[in-house]
């Protein structure tokens, strides 16, 4: 099933980080975390998560630019991704990110924490 998967979230804003940790390790996933898109893209690379959840504006290295170096990478082009950010699909940075593939694109203000769950609980167990 989908228990146990390593799992990154790379989002700058704590307490949305943390509470997102606490409800996926809930779950039984192995929880890593990163505050900026420089540090979550080294992470990403080094540890191979079976998931990355990205935010898209954060400091040193937004999230799109750390998207767009992970597909670069021959296990990076393949690994399941989730934007999890307060952008509108509208916005011209969405167009970009399409190209980039990834499994979800979620607005923080229009969902629960345990809506991103249960995204990230269908997505592992779908492509794991």
């Amino acid at each position: 099933m989908y228990k146990n998967k390593k799992i990154l979230i790379v989002e700058d804003e704590e307490g949305y980080k943390n509470s997102l940790k606490m409800a996926l390790e809930k779950e039984g996933h192995e929880i890593f975390t990163a505050g900026n898109g420089e540090v979550g893209l080294t992470m990403a690379l080094n540890d191979h998560p079976h998931l990355i959840i990205i935010d898209l504006i954060m400091p040193r290295m937004d999230g799109s630019t750390m998207l767009d170096q992970l597909r670069y990478d021959a296990w990076g082009s393949q690994v399941p991704v989730i934007i999890l950010t307060n952008l509108n699909p509208q916005d011209t940075m969405y167009n970009k990110l399409l190209l980039n593939q990834p499994s979800s694109y979620l607005i923080k203000t229009k969902i629960q924490i345990q809506d991103v769950v249960q995204k990230v609980n269908e997505i592992v167990n779908e492509k794991l």
